[in-house]
């Protein structure tokens, strides 16, 4: 364990692939940062800190981002042309927060969506500072 500005947090070492990351919890939420090298003093806890503080409204730009994406690409998330949902608030939930060690994009692995293309893992959005950039169908992966 290594005490970080955030937290007690681990340094895990993925067995495949070599990768390093620190992961914990920040505010009762999960969060892995990959770093580039065993380095801890490289990671930006305050932008982590700042980012995972505005989860709320950063929830909320998502839901308003999957609302429009499914009124015009419904498709793209797994609905039947012409599906609607009746509200878009909380068609994700279950936030892990996955960071680099120096960069402004960073991630939300949503475990939870009303989505379809969200079975069996969750659905992967991208974010760059404040702004959602896109998402990933991460339906398809060996393992999440």
């Amino acid at each position: 364990m290594i005490q970080t500005p955030l937290g007690e947090w681990e340094r895990v070492r993925e067995e495949t692939t070599g990768s390093v990351f620190l992961v914990g919890k920040f505010l009762q939420m999960p969060v892995s940062v990959a770093l580039e090298s065993a380095d801890v003093e490289q990671v930006d806890f305050d932008f982590i800190q700042d980012k995972m503080s505005k989860f709320a409204h950063i929830k909320r730009q998502t839901e308003l981002f999957f609302e429009r994406i499914a009124k015009s690409r419904p498709d793209w998330l797994g609905m039947a042309a012409g599906a609607r949902l009746a509200d878009y608030r909380d068609c994700v939930a279950c936030p892990e927060f996955a960071f680099g060690s120096g960069t402004e994009s960073w991630s939300i692995v949503y475990r939870e969506s009303v989505f379809p293309i969200a079975e069996p893992y969750g659905i992967l959005v991208n974010y760059l500072g404040d702004d959602v950039v896109g998402f990933e169908d991460i339906s398809d992966a060996e393992e999440c």
